[in-house]
């Protein structure tokens, strides 16, 4: 009862300007680029969406002219018939595919100064049922007849050119190809019948973007962003991370100050390279009257590499021109662009449309060097054993932190670090991890040394920062008093019969009149008499025990023999 109570830096920042650059000017030309193309271990993973939606125009021509008389020395006599089509319209492109971004740290690793390895996964999916690239074109054919009388003057057309689902290809994976095809169009004028057929077919082609001349060209790339600490030991807080296969797993050691406060890991901007390639034509079939002019060669919209086309637009180098502009010089953007490499941004909000150009979006990840607030980083915790989500891990009214860091440090893992019968947050009572006047020892199961145990001072009455409570000149420990009220406190049914307790209560003043007499072997014979009056409880008291309740008999004897011994020492 009276036990245990309660119980690399600056390539770094460079590189972070270069793909941002990369990223918002891609996004920017990308209308043109496309209409013509353990509990210790603290996980986050969240699934993103890269891409955009965009318009592109298409323009071409095609012309015949033919001579419908005969040709003498060279010169057609009798007529000629030709016609001239200018085609004008506008792809829509919509580019929308899957990732999972896994981001992880052993929270066993957060000390003051540590060095925190933290895991970058990266994984493209495919787990809906959309298209992940989609290209559809409407267009109107203007005709310009000669020799035809009541041609119609022009067409539209919508020619939905199709799309495919798949996962972004990465290093070792076959190249997507995605099938373009639409219906036959037909241009038909009154009385002449059917006139010209249009279709649109053909394939995009995207492919696996291996590493390019600067980190974070090629494969999936990411600048990571920290605030609150360092990255590999260096003082910058920027990395650059390119992924070159499915699942693979980056590691960037964050390494915390001193004294660490929340951590906060940005990446911006994420983005997806792919080498494009296209081949998509439009197909003409001249029919009726028109069938007597040559059957006219398919209209390429784009073929080949993608990457001519940007450069012929100079897309390669106003890109570069711009990361020059930002960090002095260009890596490779250019080049990489040029060679028909594109990255595909994740943006806010995800697929957006461009025009205009959109921001770039954010994956956050925070890490909080103390989840439960309580003054102990949680790789301390784990390495002393408390729980680093529970503030007060021995539930003792004391934070851990208090516990282990204040001028009279306790046991963040045993709630009564001296065993004295009280919690160490009771024995401290203002919970600041310090011993101040008034207040009892969490680490001293006795404070006062007057040789009773605090907790049991505070339970029977007497002050366990006093050693002698009623200032008889008699330590409490040696004082009767705290078994009289011990005694005092029973019920009167415990007792074997009306005039025990009073007697027992008698019994006591009489020893406490020998130990101020300074007979102590007189007084501990006297106890010593009292206890032959307490020894009877196995399962029931004997006879002449003055106690017959064997739990309160068992706890008044426990008090006479303590008293025997505080006397004894």
């Amino acid at each position: 009862m009276f036990g245990k109570g309660l119980a690399r830096h600056r390539w770094q920042a460079m590189t972070m300007r270069v793909v941002a650059a990369v990223a918002l000017l891609a996004a920017q030309f990308a209308p043109f680029m496309a209409g013509n193309a353990s509990a210790e271990t603290i996980t986050s993973t969240q699934q993103v969406r890269l891409g955009f939606q965009t318009t592109a125009p298409i323009e071409a021509s095609r012309g015949e002219e033919i001579c419908i008389g005969v040709v003498i020395d060279g010169t057609c006599v009798g007529g000629t018939a030709g016609y001239d089509l200018d085609i004008s319209g506008t792809a829509s492109i919509r580019v929308d595919m899957e990732a999972e971004l896994t981001i992880s740290y052993d929270r066993a690793d957060v000390v003051p100064g540590g060095s925190v390895p933290v895991e970058f996964t990266y994984t493209p999916l495919n787990t809906d049922v959309s298209a992940d690239v989609a290209l559809d074109a409407d267009a109107t054919v203007t005709a310009d007849f000669t020799g035809c009388l009541n041609c119609p003057a022009d067409l539209d057309l919508t020619l939905a050119a199709g799309g495919a689902d798949f996962v972004a290809p990465m290093a070792g994976d076959p190249n997507v190809n995605v099938p373009l095809s639409s219906s036959t169009i037909t241009l038909s004028a009154p009385v002449l019948g059917e006139l010209l057929a249009a279709q649109l077919e053909g394939n995009i082609a995207l492919a696996a973007a291996g590493p390019g001349t600067f980190p974070g060209l090629g494969g999936a790339a990411s600048v990571v962003t920290v605030s609150g600490a360092t990255i590999d030991g260096l003082t910058s807080t920027v990395a650059v991370l390119e992924w070159q296969t499915a699942g693979e797993t980056l590691t960037q050691t964050v390494t915390l100050p001193a004294t660490p406060g929340p951590v906060s890991l940005q990446l911006q901007p994420v983005m997806h390279w792919l080498g494009t390639s296209a081949d998509l034509d439009l197909q003409l079939d001249l029919r009726g009257l028109l069938d007597i002019f040559p059957e006219p060669d398919p209209i390429s919209i784009f073929s080949g590499s993608l990457g001519d086309v940007y450069s012929d637009a100079g897309i390669d180098t106003l890109v570069g021109d711009a990361v020059t502009d930002a960090i002095v010089f260009d890596p490779g953007v250019a080049a990489r662009i040029g060679a028909g490499f594109v990255p595909v941004p994740l943006l806010d909000p995800e697929v957006a449309t461009i025009p205009p150009v959109p921001a770039l979006g954010v994956i956050a990840v925070s890490i909080d060097p103390d989840a439960d607030d309580d003054g102990l980083l949680d790789g301390e915790e784990i390495a002393l054993g408390t729980d680093p989500d529970d503030p007060d891990s021995d539930d003792d009214g004391l934070l851990d932190g208090t516990e282990v860091n204040g001028t009279n440090p306790t046991d963040p893992l045993d709630a009564d670090s001296d065993d004295d019968g009280l919690l160490d947050g009771d024995e401290d009572a203002n919970h600041n991890g310090g011993l101040d006047p008034g207040e009892t020892d969490p680490n001293d199961p006795d404070t006062d040394d007057d040789g009773l145990d605090d907790g049991l001072e505070v339970e029977l009455g007497t002050d366990p920062t006093d050693p002698d409570t009623d200032d008889d000149g008699v330590p409490d420990g040696q004082d009767a008093e705290f078994v009289q009220n011990a005694v005092s406190a029973l019920d009167p049914s415990v007792f074997n019969g009306p005039g025990n307790q009073n007697a027992l209560l008698s019994r006591l003043d009489a020893v406490e009149k020998r130990v101020q007499q300074g007979k102590v072997d007189q007084a501990i014979h006297e106890l010593e008499l009292i206890r032959m009056q307490l020894d009877g409880c196995g399962t029931e008291a004997d006879t002449n025990d003055w106690i017959t309740d064997c739990p309160a008999q068992l706890e008044i004897r426990e008090l006479v023999d303590l008293y025997i011994a505080n006397l004894g020492t």
